[in-house]
């Protein structure tokens, strides 16, 4: 099930559970499915979120570093340049 047709049975299912006598009683199969389905997309997006943090972080140290080089670099350019 794909998270679209997930949240559309879901909330179709809610507004059903809610005693909307207009839409008929869902299959409890279905329903388990797309509960299911929910955990698993949810899970799925932790996960990403977690690699994407790790990344972001990474990038973040290793800017650090750059930035540290690049000062030390212009140190040593200002340096030799008033040596001429």
């Amino acid at each position: 099930m794909t998270a679209t047709e997930t949240v559309s049975f879901l909330r179709h299912f809610n507004r059903w559970r809610r005693g909307d006598d207009s839409i008929p009683q869902p299959q409890p199969e279905k329903a388990g499915e797309a509960i299911d389905a929910a955990c698993a997309h949810i899970e799925r997006l932790e996960q990403e979120l977690r690699n994407a943090r790790r990344v972001a972080n990474e990038m973040s140290e290793s800017n650090e570093v750059l930035l540290a080089d690049l000062h030390y670099t212009r140190q040593d350019l200002k340096e030799a340049l008033n040596k001429r």
